[in-house]
C-alpha cells in the first residue's frame, strides 16, 4: 500500500482497520491513568509528566481516528456527517437516560441554591457545549466539530475561516488550560469568566476536537507523500515528543494550573503519531477480537468516571490516604468487567439494547 492515497485504501481490506481499533482500546486506558492521577503515589513531577502530561495524547488520537472513518469512508458530505451525528446522539442518549438521575444531581441540584434559572441554564449550557455526564464533552465536541468543517466545501473563503477558527480557539483552549496567568486580572479574566458562564470550559469543548477535524479532512483528500514531514515521520515523532515534554515540564514550572488538559504541542505530536501508526498495515490479531476491543474502548472512557467515583469512595473507607496506582488498577479491572459483561450480554436478544452502550 506504499506511495496510495488513504482515500484509494480498499474499505474490504479489514486488516488495515486493525490499528485503529487498537489504538482506541490502548488511548481509553490511557484516560483511565489521567483521571485517576495513576502515578501520584509514585511522586507528582511523575504523575505530571506522564498522566497529566503525556497522556493527553490519547483525546487527539480519539478524534483523529473518528473522523479520519467519518471522512474515508463516507466523506464530508451533509447525508455523511448527519449519519455521523446520528450515530452519536444514539449513544449519548443511552447513557443521558441510564444516568439522568446522577446528571440531575451534578448539574442541576447542586447549583440550585444559585437560583433554579442558573442551575437551569448550567445544565443546558453543559448539554450543548461540555457535558452532561462526565465526559460526555467528547460526544458534544465531535458533532459539533463535524458540523464546523462541513464549511470547508463552500469554497477557499470557507476553508480559510474554518482554519482561523480551529487554530485560534485551540490557541485560547490551550491559555486557559495551562496558561491562565496570562490572562491577567483584567479583562482577559473577565471575559474569560463570561465565556465560562455561557459556554464552560473551553479545553473540554469543540475547539479541542475542531482542528483535528480539520487536519483529517485535509489528510484523508490528499496523498499522504504530500503530508507534511511524512518523509521524516519517525525522527519527527521523536522530536515533537521531547519538545511536547518540554512544554509539560515549563508550564508546570512557570504556571502549575490545575487544568492540564490541552497543551499547544499536542497538536504536532498527534499528528506525528498518528502518520507512523497510519503506515501498520497488517497485525496478527483476529478481526473479532479487534472488534471487541472497539466496544471496550467506548465503554471504558464513559464508564471510568463512575467506577472511579465508586472505588475511590470504597478505599477511602478503609484507607486514609488512597494509592493511585491501586486505584488505577482496581477502575481498570472493574471497567474490563463491565465492557466485557455488556458485550456478552448485547449478543443476547433479550439484552440486545445494550448494544447502544457502544
Amino acid at each position: 500500500m506504499e506511495n496510495v492515497p488513504v482515500n484509494q485504501i480498499s474499505l474490504k481490506n479489514q486488516e488495515y482497520f486493525k490499528v485503529w481499533d487498537i489504538t482506541k482500546f490502548i488511548m481509553s486506558i490511557v484516560v483511565v491513568s489521567i483521571h485517576t492521577n495513576a502515578l501520584y503515589s509514585l511522586g507528582n513531577i511523575l504523575n505530571r509528566i506522564i498522566c497529566q502530561g503525556l497522556s493527553r495524547i490519547a483525546v487527539p488520537l480519539f478524534f483523529m481516528v473518528s473522523a479520519y472513518f467519518l471522512y474515508y469512508k463516507k466523506g464530508n458530505s451533509f447525508i455523511s456527517v448527519k449519519n455521523f451525528i446520528l450515530r452519536i446522539l444514539k449513544l449519548y442518549i443511552f447513557y443521558f437516560i441510564l444516568f439522568f438521575p446522577y446528571i440531575f444531581y451534578i448539574r442541576i441540584w447542586k447549583y440550585k441554591s444559585n437560583g433554579w434559572g442558573y442551575a437551569l441554564w448550567n445544565f443546558i449550557s453543559g448539554l450543548l457545549f461540555s457535558s452532561s455526564f462526565p465526559g460526555s464533552w467528547y460526544l458534544n465536541a465531535m458533532i459539533i466539530a463535524s458540523l464546523f468543517c462541513l464549511l470547508v466545501n463552500k469554497g477557499k473563503t470557507a476553508r480559510i475561516f474554518v482554519v482561523i477558527l480551529s487554530v485560534s480557539g485551540y490557541i485560547f483552549s490551550c491559555i486557559t488550560s495551562n496558561y491562565q496567568a496570562l490572562l491577567g486580572s483584567g479583562g482577559g479574566k473577565t471575559i474569560y469568566e463570561i465565556y465560562l458562564t455561557l459556554f464552560k470550559e473551553p479545553f473540554n469543548s469543540f475547539w479541542i476536537a475542531l482542528p483535528y477535524f480539520c487536519m483529517m479532512y485535509y489528510m484523508v483528500k490528499t496523498n499522504k507523500q504530500s503530508w507534511p514531514f511524512y518523509k521524516k515521520r519517525k525522527i519527527g515523532a521523536f522530536i515533537s515528543l521531547v519538545l511536547l515534554i518540554i512544554e509539560i515540564v515549563f508550564a508546570y514550572k512557570f504556571f502549575n494550573n490545575i487544568n492540564t488538559d490541552c497543551y499547544i504541542m499536542l497538536l504536532l505530536t498527534a499528528y506525528m503519531i498518528f502518520i507512523n501508526l497510519n503506515e501498520i498495515h497488517s497485525l496478527k490479531i483476529n478481526l473479532n477480537i479487534c472488534a471487541s476491543l472497539r466496544k471496550l474502548s467506548t465503554i471504558i472512557y464513559i464508564w471510568q468516571f463512575e467506577w472511579i467515583f465508586i472505588i475511590r469512595n470504597i478505599l477511602e473507607l478503609f484507607f486514609d490516604t488512597v494509592n493511585s496506582v491501586v486505584l488505577f488498577f482496581l477502575v481498570l479491572f472493574a471497567l474490563l468487567v463491565t465492557g466485557v459483561a455488556i458485550i456478552i450480554l448485547s449478543e443476547n436478544k433479550k439484552w440486545k439494547w445494550l448494544n447502544n452502550a457502544y
